[in-house]
């Protein structure tokens, strides 16, 4: 079984791996919150910002093409996702499995 469909778990914990999705592997903040509202009730994040000295050693070697790479952005998109996720629940029929 995926980790998805044995979820959602209670709490998750991201701590200092945000920027390794984001930076690393350029994930969009919009589409790391989707996975997480996916997976668990509750996120805890660590948030890495860019002027950490780890973060810096990510963009050494790449343009930095991360304008919306800050926590006010993060919020705003976990916001969006955990609202979406909210909506889709309220639609879908009671005793039915999203």
């Amino acid at each position: 079984m995926s980790l998805i469909e044995r979820g959602p778990a209670d709490t998750v914990l991201a701590l200092a791996f945000i920027h390794h999705l984001a930076i690393v592997n350029n994930l969009p903040f919009e589409k790391i919150a989707e996975f997480f509202a996916q997976i668990s009730k509750f996120l805890i994040i660590e948030f890495v910002p860019k002027n950490d000295p780890q973060v810096k050693e990510l963009l050494v070697t790449r343009d930095d093409i991360f304008p919306d790479y800050t926590q006010d952005v993060l919020k705003a998109r976990s916001k969006d996702a955990l609202l979406s996720k909210r909506r889709r629940r309220s639609r879908t029929p009671e005793g039915s499995c999203t």
